[in-house]
């Protein structure tokens, strides 16, 4: 009788009696999103490299199953963090053009001292944080 193997099949596990590959690994396909988004840029025409960050976002946000995910810059001075591209999820809206540094005063100031921050959901006193 062949080993048992798991499948993964939407949001639970089942199991099956086939030789089956065992399912790719998380990580692993985060990883090659991310030198798949990395080497996307290398032949684009500048014009279309904010629509192809946008879509890059919307990978992201797919694969990690979260809400949003957007990118952001601080202005030459250090003073102004200004979100340049996001995506969202339905019913969330999207950050693009957000003063961050106004938004969120506590989160960029940890930024500019270099300190990595990840939130499992959005600050209760972040006012672009909600549902549309």
């Amino acid at each position: 009788m062949a080993p048992e193997s798991l499948r993964e099949s939407g949001d639970s596990m089942s199991t099956s009696r086939s030789q089956a590959e065992p399912p790719p690994d998380k990580a692993l396909r985060f990883e090659r999103l991310l030198a798949d988004l990395s080497s996307r840029f290398v032949n684009f025409p500048s014009a279309e490299v904010d629509q192809q960050i946008e879509q890059g976002l919307q990978q992201i946000v797919e694969a990690l199953d979260v809400d949003r995910s957007g990118l952001a810059e601080f202005s030459e001075d250090g003073k102004e963090f200004i979100v340049t591209h996001s995506w969202a999820r339905e019913g969330y809206p999207r950050l693009t053009g957000t003063l961050l540094s106004a938004e969120a005063p506590w989160y960029t100031g940890m930024l500019l001292k270099g300190e990595t921050l990840a939130f499992s959901r959005m600050p209760e006193d972040f006012r672009g944080g909600g549902r549309a």
